[in-house]
């Protein structure tokens, strides 16, 4: 039993990657677009702070 569920694991784990991959990759592009836009909003933000606390 155990060595089908791995092999099914596996057949399931291919042919998600398979379709997935395109998708993938366009998730870590936007992810990555997001966190350059997180950590730009972070840094303006800790300028806005450092300037009204100084």
């Amino acid at each position: 039993m155990r060595v089908i569920r791995v092999y099914a694991t596996l057949a399931t784990a291919k042919k998600f990657i398979e379709l997935g991959a395109p998708v993938a990759i366009g998730a870590e592009c936007w992810l990555t677009l997001f966190q350059m836009q997180v950590v730009i909003a972070i840094s303006l933000y800790i300028g806005y702070l450092l300037r009204h606390l100084l």
